[in-house]
């Protein structure tokens, strides 16, 4: 869906969630893989891909399973590699 619309000239922005409490290591990694073949889709076509991404919170009185606001995973901070060239914003060029 992505190239198909990138390859029209249309702009498309994805914003990802990383670092729930039951998400693993590899997951994340698959996210910042798909990010990346996504940045790298979008070179020299006519649309950009920009990409957002965002720390998983549990909010005080939302229905959750308890063992989220127990489970450390609930704290990860995950920095999203940015290749040289490029930003979280835009692609590159």
């Amino acid at each position: 869906m992505v190239r198909r619309l990138i390859e029209r000239g249309i702009n498309v922005k994805g914003y990802f969630v990383l670092g729930f409490p039951t998400e693993t290591r590899d997951e994340i990694d698959t996210t910042v893989r798909l990010v990346h073949g996504l940045w790298n889709l979008a070179d020299n076509r006519p649309g950009t891909f920009r990409a957002s991404t965002f720390e998983y919170r549990p909010h005080p009185g939302k229905s959750w399973p308890p063992r989220v606001s127990r489970s450390a995973r609930a704290q990860v901070r995950v920095v999203l590699p940015v290749p040289a060239g490029r930003s979280m914003a835009t692609k590159a060029g």
